[in-house]
């Protein structure tokens, strides 16, 4: 007869020597069936590989398909350098300069799963799912959706499901965000809606030291498009793309074209906007606004 079951009670500690991961709680139960074997961790369970480190209501570790899941407020800690923020964003954003670039990025979920390597070495892929939020400390970054998976082999992470990131008073959403482990890359796929400060579009709204600063600081550009792709200080959308800006007097300026690019500097200013094919320059005074 093979053993079908096995059942720990009180500090129990499960080592995985595989990726060298630990997990502790206060009831493991182990199951062994034909078709499945798998380990199931309750009572404060935490869980850490040295790199990370979560806590969930349960853990589950599949060993025939060498998945660790954990389930229900599944909270992990994982190194800022694992997971990329979107440059696009941070450049312009103004954020505290005391918070430390080591503070780790935090993701919970109702359901996170870890793909673990078949010998030794890092997790293959992780998988976040429903209610999904990935904050970062260090940038005050916050980003939201249905689901977000990880793959270590590229390095990309990928929001999905009604996904929005924010940075400050900064924001994107599309139907598809995805982001490159070294910042250097970032796209949003369908739906693409983008907010910056108006006030780094100074050089191309000829902005000078008369207008007031105030209703500069507050203002806002929105952009829409089909889609954005943003690597090495340079965005480009494609399809569709409306930008609005409403400026102190409440007009509304609109460009409208089938292409743009806009090229960020180093000193977190716009220094190019780039409008190609079917342009169109719209203003609209505030009173025909207010009146319509």
């Amino acid at each position: 007869k093979t053993i079908q079951r096995i059942t720990a009670e009180n500090h129990v500690v499960i080592v995985n020597q595989r990726d060298n991961s630990r997990a502790t709680g206060d009831h493991a139960v182990y199951i062994v069936e034909p078709d499945r074997e798998f380990v199931q961790l309750f009572g404060n369970p935490t869980w850490s590989d040295g790199q990370r480190i979560g806590t969930a209501d349960v853990f589950v570790l599949d060993r025939k398909k060498n998945i660790f899941r954990a389930e229900t407020n599944a909270v992990f800690k994982l190194p800022r350098a694992q997971i990329g923020q979107p440059s696009l964003l941070s450049a312009t954003a103004t954020v505290s300069t005391n918070a430390s670039a080591e503070k780790p990025v935090v993701i919970s979920a109702d359901v996170v799963a870890f793909k673990l390597p078949e010998t030794n070495g890092p997790v293959q892929e992780i998988i976040a799912e429903n209610n999904v939020v990935i904050s970062s400390e260090s940038d005050q970054s916050r980003a939201t959706g249905d689901k977000a998976v990880y793959t270590e082999a590229t390095g990309e992470l990928e929001l999905s499901g009604n996904p929005i990131w924010k940075i400050a008073q900064n924001e994107i959403r599309a139907d598809v965000l995805a982001i490159g482990r070294t910042n250097q890359f970032f796209s949003a796929k369908t739906n693409v809606y983008l907010k910056l400060p108006a006030k780094f579009f100074e050089k191309n709204l000829k902005m000078d030291a008369t207008t007031n600063a105030s209703a500069t600081t507050n203002r806002l550009v929105e952009i829409f498009c089909n889609d954005l792709l943003y690597a090495t200080n340079v965005a480009r959308l494609t399809g569709n793309v409306r930008a609005n800006l409403l400026d102190e007097n409440d007009s509304l300026t609109t460009l409208l074209c089938d292409f743009a690019n806009i090229t960020f500097g180093p000193s977190n200013q716009v220094e190019k906007v780039l409008a190609q094919k079917n342009v169109v320059l719209q203003e609209i005074p505030a009173a025909t606004l207010q009146t319509n």
